[in-house]
């Protein structure tokens, strides 16, 4: 945890802003919370701070949730991550 914040480092990966914000509202007496909108912006705030805690969408506009999901296990302090999407099935396109 960051010496500024006694509370848990949150990130938010969600191309939906609206749903982030809401999300930020629910959960900021709690967690320290940053919200990032792509995989790209992702990777970068990572390399700045790692958080504890995670929440990745699927469905991002420059790629697949999972393959962030993927890159996060790498690191030796692996944060929590939980996968979420507004999809209707779980199916998941083939990867080649």
């Amino acid at each position: 945890m960051d010496s500024q914040s006694d509370k848990p480092y949150l990130v938010i990966v969600d191309d939906d802003v609206n749903f982030c914000e809401s999300l930020r509202l629910a959960l900021e007496d709690t967690y320290e919370i940053s919200m990032v909108h792509s995989i790209e912006s992702a990777k970068r705030s990572f390399q700045e701070k790692l958080p504890e805690l995670t929440l990745i969408d699927l469905n991002l506009p420059d790629g697949n949730g999972l393959d962030l999901f993927r890159e996060l296990k790498r690191y030796n302090d692996t944060p929590v991550i939980f996968l979420m999407t507004a999809c209707a099935t779980a199916e998941m396109p083939s990867r080649h």
